[in-house]
């Protein structure tokens, strides 16, 4: 950089200064940004529900679970199918019980249950005579989940609709 004859040399080091000063200015107030943001980020990380057992309440045990009825080689008869579900968490209680049933190597979701009795009548009118895998999915209130299907607890059925034994 050539120096301006018309200013003295230490008036165009000044600006130069000010031009670094502001640029450190921008700079601070972009890291303060990105500062904000990752408490915001770890803020809502701490109070988001948990999945990963990692529980700021002390409660990392998974809820227990499991279907009472229909049991496995039960064939029903009829429309409905009424499943029952025994559910408990000791610590922070149940938050939710979800039922799915599987067909032709596809899981679906059936309902999910907020509050006990755990019971579902299962209209069942529009399927074709078949058998069905149903399983549960048990969630407490700190986010632990009992998955039946990982633990081999499901029950395997065949559904007869629209007819009687």
């Amino acid at each position: 950089m050539i120096p301006n004859k018309s200013k003295p040399f230490s008036e165009e080091k000044v600006l130069v200064k000010k031009e670094q000063s502001k640029n450190i200015n921008k700079i601070g107030l972009i890291v303060l940004v990105v500062i904000f943001s990752l408490a915001l980020f770890l803020t809502y990380q701490a109070v988001s529900k948990n999945k990963n057992n990692t529980s700021t309440s002390g409660d990392v045990t998974s809820p227990t679970g499991k279907i009472i009825s229909p049991t496995t080689g039960s064939v029903i008869y009829g429309n409905k199918v009424t499943i029952s579900v025994e559910a408990s968490d000791d610590q922070s209680g149940v938050k939710s019980v979800e039922i799915f049933y599987k067909t032709k190597g596809l899981w679906q979701k059936l309902t999910t249950l907020n509050s006990a009795p755990y019971i579902y009548e299962w209209d069942v009118s529009n399927l074709p005579v078949q058998s069905v895998t149903l399983d549960i999915h048990v969630t407490d209130n700190d986010g632990n989940i009992l998955n039946t299907n990982s633990n081999g607890w499901q029950e395997d059925i065949v559904i007869i609709p629209n007819s009687t034994p």
